[in-house]
Order: structure tokens, then C-alpha cells, then sequence
């Protein structure tokens, strides 16, 4: 039995290393294409969402162990989706409120939360372009 040459062989070689390297540039290229627009789709999103704003404030006193909370869309042209507020107990338990499935600027939600007396802080919560999150917060005042 003969082997083959030398020369084939070497030519061999380079020929399956160019076919190895062709395919994991093609392969490179779709890749880094992909992360590009996706990174890129998803800083025009947070761009757009940058000036939009979010307020939560108490406009009771406790009353009835019961607390109004009135959540606003204070600034910026997109609406805000799912909008919640979740309000932390002392003890550290949390409890979710449903505010609006859509708050447009400058609406207003108001919702009304009991255990009043155990309430710490709350905290408005909705997406902006169903992926950049806006928060705002309100603590208990203790003065």
C-alpha cells in the first residue's frame, strides 16, 4: 500500500484549515451581527424611556387602618404598563396592589391599602416599552 505524498498531504492540510476557517468566520459574523442589533434595539428602548417618570405619594392620613396611595406619570410621552405598587410591611412581608394595565402620561392611579399601621414603605413599579422597569418609592415618615 502507497501513501500519499508529502506535497498532497501539506496541501491537504491548508485546504481543510481555509474550509475550517471560512466557516467559523461566516459563523462569527452572524453572531456579532445578532448581539449588534440586539444591544442596539435595546438602547434605542432605554433612550426612549429615560425621561419618563414615575411618583407615588400618600394622600391620606391612616385612617380606619387604611392608607390612599396615588401613583403618577409624571414626565416623558410613553405610557407605562402594568403598573403596580407593593407595599412592604415591618415585618417585612410584602403585599402587591394593581394599579393600571396602562398609565398614560400624566394619569394618575389611585389605589387604597389596609394594615395601614404596619406599612414601612411602597413602591410604584411599571415597564416602559414592556422592558425597561420605572420605579418610584414613598417611605413612612417618622416625624
Amino acid at each position: 500500500m502507497k501513501a500519499i505524498s508529502p506535497m498532497i498531504a501539506v496541501i491537504l492540510l491548508i485546504a481543510f484549515t481555509v474550509a475550517i476557517g471560512g466557516i467559523l468566520s461566516v459563523w462569527l459574523t452572524s453572531v456579532t451581527q445578532t448581539q449588534t442589533s440586539t444591544t442596539g434595539s435595546y438602547a434605542e428602548k432605554v433612550s426612549k424611556c429615560a425621561g419618563v417618570s414615575l411618583s407615588i405619594k400618600n394622600i391620606t392620613p391612616i385612617t380606619n387602618n387604611q392608607i390612599t396611595f396615588r401613583v403618577s406619570h409624571e414626565s416623558g410621552a410613553i405610557p407605562l404598563k402594568n403598573v403596580k405598587i407593593v407595599v412592604v410591611y415591618i415585618n417585612g412581608s410584602t403585599a402587591t396592589l394593581e394599579c393600571a394595565s396602562q398609565l398614560t402620561p400624566g394619569n394618575i392611579c389611585v389605589n387604597t391599602s389596609s394594615n395601614a399601621n404596619d406599612i414601612k414603605k411602597a413602591r410604584a413599579i411599571g415597564m416602559c416599552l414592556d422592558e425597561i422597569s420605572k420605579t418610584a418609592e414613598w417611605e413612612l415618615s417618622t416625624s
